[in-house]
Formats: C-alpha cells, structure tokens, sequence
C-alpha cells in the first residue's frame, strides 16, 4: 500500500537563468539544499533562516563529558566511602546545568521555528 503525501499538491515556478542563478545563491547562503523546502519557507514565512549552532553543540559535548568524569569520580568516592556531600552537590550543580542546557535548546528550537 503507497503511503499518502503529506504535500500532495504541486507548485510549478517557471524563471529565468538568472533568477534561478539568484535562488542557488540564496540558497547556498542560507545553508540549504533542498529547493522545496527553501521555497515552501520562503513562500510562507518570506524568510529563510540559517542559525550555526556549533557552538552550542561544543557547550553540549563538553557538559556530557565533564557529566561523564563526575559520574566516575562520585561511583570511586562512593566505593571508598569519603567526600559524599561534596559529590552529591556536584551531583546537583550538573543537573542544573543540564536542566539550563535543555531550555536554552528549547528556546533556540522555537527561535528559528524548527
């Protein structure tokens, strides 16, 4: 059984070389590959936006990481039974970092309406 489109109807959009020239430049800057999807944002919003967001996947590589050394650190503390409280805060502090984390995510994501 053939799976329904979800956009079923086409759009057809005849220009010149030079306009088409003008989109892939667009396009390119912008980021983007797919010409439908360019179009259909540009059609609708009037705007393509192209956020860079190495940044902020650096920030969240850098968190896990670090998540990761605490989370051996506070299972060897907790073998050899010293320095509980203090790990628990740090326990703590990195969960409210992460929490900080998701909602800068969220923001970002409804930011540029993805």
């Amino acid at each position: 059984m053939e799976k329904k489109r979800v956009r079923a109807i086409p759009f057809v959009l005849r220009v010149s070389e030079d306009e088409a020239a003008r989109v892939k430049e667009r396009m390119a800057e912008a980021g983007c590959i797919n010409r439908s999807a360019f179009a259909r944002r540009m059609f609708l919003k009037g705007y393509f936006l192209h956020v860079d967001v190495s940044c902020v996947r650096e920030v969240i590589s850098l968190h896990r990481r670090c998540g990761n050394n605490l989370k051996q650190i506070a299972a060897r503390a907790k073998e050899r039974g010293t320095y509980g409280e203090e790990i628990s805060a740090l326990e703590k502090r990195h969960e409210e970092m992460w929490r900080m984390l998701s909602m800068l995510l969220k923001y970002l994501t409804a930011l540029v309406g993805l």
